[in-house]
């Protein structure tokens, strides 16, 4: 007989499918009573009957073994089966009389938790958990009137840990839960009650206490206290990094499928992080309140980035759904975001919503931001302008997450950086989007600085970096850089969104865009008798073709002086020759350090003589007046006073 044909098991939401077979020999007295109704009257029975390739929403459950004989006025029944890679037994005896009255018993040995949560818990659930649990249980009273009946479960032994793999990589290791004597529960009339279940693990001890009532419309009457070790939360979620204690004292009522609690929570010295958040809390310390299906924060308040973090709101528990209101405030807190930039910034934040949809909004006032030694500017904006690689169908907390987040500078906000000295700027920007898609509106300005531009340090005239994209990340630039080689100023004006720069050029004295090439890729100023045929040489024709914009962008772009200044200590090598078309006489080794914006160290070599060096100090004292002192190959040292009028 096939299980999916029984009308009473189809009246189920669970799909029950597989296949009993079977030989059954009996006899019953089937007669009308008084009352017109008739009765049936089991007198002997003979059966052996089991389960094959039984499944319970598509999910293996094992096989089932009955045996049923009757000696005299007595039945007795005999129960094999495996489910959940357990071995269960159980035997029972019923008088053939009135109501079967008689008594079963079952015991089970290392009941697997994982296999039975398989086949019993949802698809989506996430609590992904293993152990084992073995005991006994005990059945008494009529056959046909369960709540007539009365019951003992017995538990000796019961363990719950995490699934191996679920462990998070900065996790230091599972907590298994244990129990501390043996669970024992009773029913009676229709109710079960808790006479004891205590679970112990590290700096854990929780106690259970109370009543489930099978017959009442709100069942729920149980009492939760103890102490919980917060690390407890990584068994639940492999991005979760947690740690500190958490004082419970709590009462459950209501139906079990929306239960109100009334109690009380605290949190001592409480440190959670997400592997997908720049930036945790530590050392939490506060209390939550429970009323029926709302948790309430009161003074709750931690350390986040080297800062103060304070947060109240409530979370209610209605329909299914959890909604939410958080209030942050953070002062002086550290984020590291992205990679390579830290940001200490004042912040008061609303977190409004529902685990599938909630908006964070608020202020954040900016008061230093610093890039490690080893950051590019120019290399985080390109990368900063790139999509972001995420899920197509990102969905739940994480993906429901919108902002609505103004952010500012604070009057004397701080730029600290190895490459980038002395930053003047100001901010107001707008961030909206998502997480897996943010988009960032508004503008920097930047007044005064210098920085390291795509591996080169140059001088900022003035600058602004522009958001204007409302569905995405894309900063448009707007930079005068400027830098000084040979005594000849050169500005570069950038422009234009990251993936398509625009540059133009300008020096002081003004000079043709093959020479100011010359200075920028060599360092050297192009001879006053260099003949217009030498200009436009084979290898002038190839920058022409290549487009002024393009070659510029190039010299902008070459990293290798960025790299040699972190590791030599130079800001620029040369190797002559390296261009045609360039008067280029002797093979010379140039290495140029820029110690301010104003002095310039050079140092020169001929690898084709035996003692050639010269040394040369360049001071610019003002946009007219400049020192060099100079000692030549042979060995003179002198010192010129340039004064420089423009016509």
């Amino acid at each position: 007989m096939a299980l999916n044909q029984f009308q009473f098991i189809q009246q189920y939401q669970s799909s029950v499918a597989g296949n009993i077979q079977g030989t059954v020999k009996g006899t019953a007295t089937v007669a009308k009573s008084r009352g017109g109704q008739a009765t049936f009257q089991l007198t002997s029975l003979n059966a052996d009957v089991s389960g094959q390739g039984v499944e319970i929403d598509h999910k293996a459950v094992g096989t089932v073994h009955v045996t049923a004989s009757t000696e005299g006025a007595m039945l007795a029944a005999h129960l094999e089966s495996k489910i959940a890679n357990s071995a269960i037994h159980g035997d029972g005896h019923w008088q053939l009389t009135d109501d079967y009255p008689g008594s079963a018993q079952f015991t089970f040995t290392k009941l697997d938790l994982a296999a039975l949560q398989s086949w019993l818990a949802r698809p989506a659930s996430s609590f992904q958990l293993t152990g084992s649990v073995e005991g006994k249980a005990t059945i008494s009273g009529p056959a046909f009137k369960p709540d007539a009946w009365t019951a003992t479960l017995e538990m000796p032994q019961l363990e719950i840990s995490p699934l191996p793999g679920d462990i998070a990589g900065g996790n230091r290791r599972a907590i298994t839960l244990r129990n501390q004597g043996p669970v024992r529960l009773t029913m009676q009339n229709g109710v079960i009650r808790v006479e004891s279940a205590r679970l112990i693990a590290q700096d854990t001890n929780v106690a259970l206490t109370g009543t489930i009532s099978l017959k009442e419309k709100n069942p729920l009457d149980l009492r939760v206290n103890g102490d919980i070790n917060l690390t407890l939360l990584e068994n639940f979620n492999p991005d979760v990094v947690s740690s500190g204690k958490l004082i419970a004292d709590a009462t459950v009522r209501g139906p079990l499928m929306q239960p109100s609690v009334t109690g009380r929570a605290e949190l001592q010295n409480a440190n959670l992080s997400l592997a997908t958040f720049p930036s945790g809390i530590s050392n939490a310390n506060g209390m939550v309140l429970f009323n029926g299906d709302r948790a309430t924060i009161q003074n709750l308040t931690g350390e986040s980035g080297g800062g103060k973090v304070s947060v109240t709101g409530f979370a209610s528990y209605s329909a299914g759904d959890t909604t939410f209101r958080f209030e942050l405030t953070a002062n002086e807190m550290r984020v590291r975001y992205p990679e390579g930039v830290s940001t200490v910034a004042d912040a008061k934040l609303t977190w409004t919503g529902t685990m599938q949809r909630s908006l964070v909004s608020g202020t954040v006032t900016i008061l230093r931001s610093g890039f490690n030694t080893r950051t590019d500017i120019g290399s985080i904006l390109a990368k900063s302008a790139e999509p972001v690689r995420t899920p197509a169908a990102r969905t739940g907390f994480l993906g429901g997450m919108n902002f609505d987040i103004q952010i500012d500078t604070s009057p004397n906000v701080q730029v600290q950086a190895a490459l980038a000295q002395q930053i003047q700027a100001e901010a107001s920007l707008h961030l909206r989007g998502t997480m897996s898609n943010p988009a960032l509106l508004g503008r920097v300005n930047i007044t005064q600085g210098e920085l390291t531009f795509f591996g080169n340090k140059y001088t900022i005239n003035q600058g602004s970096i522009s958001f204007f994209n409302p569905v995405k990340v894309e900063p448009i630039l707007n930079v005068d850089l400027q830098t000084r080689a040979r005594g000849i100023d050169v500005t570069l004006t950038i422009s234009g969104p990251m993936n398509k720069l625009n540059v133009s050029y300008r020096s002081d004295p003004p000079m043709q865009f093959s020479d100011i090439v010359a200075l920028l890729a060599t360092g050297r100023t192009p001879s006053s008798d260099l003949s217009l045929a030498a200009r436009q040489s084979g290898a002038a024709q190839s920058w022409q073709q290549m487009g002024a914009s393009a070659l510029v962008g190039q010299a902008i772009a070459n990293p290798v002086a960025g790299r040699l200044q972190r590791f030599f200590g130079v800001s620029r090598i040369k190797i002559d020759p390296q261009l045609t078309g360039i008067e280029n006489p002797q093979a010379r080794l140039t290495l140029e350090q820029q110690i301010t914006p104003d002095i310039t160290f050079t140092y020169i070599t001929n690898v084709t003589r035996s003692n050639p060096q010269v040394i040369r100090i360049e001071w610019a004292v003002n946009r007219r007046w400049s020192v060099v002192a100079l000692r030549d190959e042979t060995g003179v040292f002198g010192v010129d006073f340039y004064y420089k009028r423009r016509f």
